[in-house]
């Protein structure tokens, strides 16, 4: 398990997580959170106008980089905090189970404080997807998987994007926007979504919230019933 204390460029740890996927004999879980930027998937390069939105927004001081995994576009910023897992399937594992997997020692450790979760899609949520980590009806953290299968064996870049912060509104019109100027205006609303800082906050003894809830859930994750903890 590796945390990563300041925020990162997301360019670099874009490039680092394909590296890394290519090298990895272990499971491999990172906590980290990134500098402003717009991560898109590959599939929102195809959109008709999706050079001039890119143009648009890096004249307004916004970078936005193309990822490896799917889903849509995030923006990324301290509001949300992020898991990347690394880790090889065994036997014939489909891609919902592969989902279910990667989320289960999270929803896990919601579980422990006492919040019920469950895995589906929730309308007006951006990056939305079948795998949304959701509590109540509304999204708290968003999935994405990249499958690498190379001489018999299949490797699994996983992401997890958790909203931390209330404060998420500037980056949903940014993502609403980017949407608008590549052609394909959508209308990503803030009362889909859930916050970990809303639901867990008071076990939060110090200022540093992010280091707080990462501690905790790496640790879970680092548990030997867990796939990514042997």
């Amino acid at each position: 398990m590796t945390i990563l204390d300041s925020p990162v460029d997301l360019g670099d740890q874009l490039d680092g997580e394909l590296s890394a996927l290519c090298r990895a004999e272990h499971p491999q879980l990172t906590i980290w959170q990134s500098l402003p930027a717009l991560a898109v998937s590959q599939k929102d390069t195809l959109l008709p106008t999706y050079a001039e939105a890119v143009e648009v927004l890096r004249r307004d001081g916004v970078e936005t980089l193309v990822r490896k995994s799917g889903g849509s576009a995030v923006f990324q910023s301290q509001s949300l905090f992020n898991l990347t897992l690394i880790w090889r399937l065994q036997g014939q594992t489909s891609i919902p189970e592969s989902y279910r997997l990667m989320c289960r020692p999270m929803m896990d450790w919601l579980g422990q404080q006492g919040i019920s979760s469950q895995l589906h899609a929730v309308d007006g949520a951006f990056c939305d997807g079948s795998f949304n980590i959701a509590v109540g009806g509304k999204k708290l953290a968003g999935t994405a998987q990249r499958w690498q299968r190379r001489k018999g064996e299949c490797k699994v870049l996983g992401h997890i994007s958790i909203v931390l912060s209330p404060d998420y509104h500037r980056e949903l019109n940014l993502i609403n926007e980017f949407y608008r100027l590549a052609g394909k205006p959508m209308a990503y609303r803030r009362q889909a979504l859930m916050d970990l800082q809303s639901l867990v906050g008071s076990i939060n003894k110090s200022d540093n919230t992010f280091a707080n809830f990462a501690r905790q859930i790496g640790l879970q994750y680092s548990g030997s019933q867990y796939e990514f903890g042997q």
